[in-house]
């Protein structure tokens, strides 16, 4: 039996079995319970309504006995995770199901990782706390247990799957910076200031991409700024960041920096740092639309149809993958 324990157990000088606290909370609370709940997906909010986490709630009960709670959650994917969300998600418990206790329900986690087939399996661990007042947690201190552990203390064996009712969350789709080709992303509407008034014809835009402008103009802000330089730095920066095994937001950040180091006028610079971070890159809403729009990005767009520029880059948005779970 001495060969299965953890490796906490094994250290030289430390005796065998649990941890002291898992010994003594065995030794005052192990009994013989029955799950009475089993909540495959228990949501824990912010006062505001804003979905903070979820987890599967397994509730293990007899009478006479201090209730234990066994929470278990996927991370990434399912919010805030239960190591640093351990005083909200424990007070939760105590406030919906035991209203009237004076103590809270003993508290163990399980978290569930992304992991490699050799890799061992994730140990539950028990969190135990300070009573702040009624139904208020703090001071979380940790150490983890086995499933023998476990089920000593609960007197029955506990899941530790995640449960099939779980429900993955939506996630918010993605930025994907891309390379595009200018006569292909569509004319702004509704602009009425300085020197952009109405829209450059189809013919004129071709017509700058056989013979581009190279000279910046005074009239106005973007059209000082050389747009061909900094779309050419724009897309070496971004391949670069794509050649490192980079995407979404990751990639962004990695562009952007790499826009820091690049020799170019304060102007360009600043300019291409503004063309690739997330919240101010062009953003078409659709490439050859009846009615085009940009959510960011029109003044910029028209001074480079005026250029001549060919390729720039543009922020698409796309729905990532689904999350890769154990």
């Amino acid at each position: 039996m001495t060969g299965n324990l953890p490796p906490h157990d094994r250290q030289p000088g430390r005796p065998p079995g649990p941890p002291p606290a898992v010994r003594l909370l065995m030794a005052a609370h192990a009994a013989a319970r029955e799950r009475t709940i089993d909540d495959h997906m228990f949501m824990v909010s912010s006062p505001d309504g804003t979905r903070i986490g979820t987890f599967r709630l397994q509730l293990f009960t007899a009478p006479g006995t201090r209730p234990v709670a066994v929470a278990t959650q996927y991370f990434p994917g399912e919010g805030g995770p239960l190591g640093v969300w351990a005083e909200e998600y424990a007070s939760e418990v105590w406030r919906q199901m035991f209203p009237g206790s004076a103590e809270p329900p003993v508290w163990i986690t399980l978290q569930l990782r992304p992991r490699r087939r050799d890799a061992p399996p994730t140990q539950f661990t028990l969190v135990t706390f300070g009573i702040g007042g009624e139904h208020e947690l703090s001071s979380p201190q940790s150490c983890p247990m086995t499933d023998a552990d476990v089920a000593a203390l609960t007197g029955v064996s506990v899941s530790r799957h995640r449960g099939e009712g779980y429900q993955p969350w939506p996630r918010p789709p993605e930025p994907d910076l891309r390379v595009a080709w200018t006569i292909l992303l569509p004319r702004r509407q509704g602009m009425d200031r300085g020197c952009f008034r109405t829209p450059p014809p189809w013919w004129r835009r071709a017509a700058r991409q056989v013979i581009p402008r190279r000279a910046t103009r005074d009239c106005c802000y973007y059209h000082r700024v050389d747009r061909h330089q900094v779309s050419t730095a724009a897309i070496r920066v971004t391949r670069q960041a794509r050649r490192e095994g980079l995407a979404g937001e990751a990639l962004n950040g990695r562009a952007v920096a790499l826009a820091e180091a690049q020799d170019l006028p304060l102007q360009e610079k600043e300019a291409l740092s503004k063309l690739l971070a997330g919240h101010s890159a062009i953003q078409p809403t659709r490439l050859l639309r009846r009615r085009p729009g940009y959510n960011n990005g029109r003044h910029r767009i028209t001074a480079m149809f005026d250029s001549g520029v060919r390729r720039t880059i543009v922020l698409r948005l796309r729905q990532p993958r689904p999350d890769v779970l154990p």
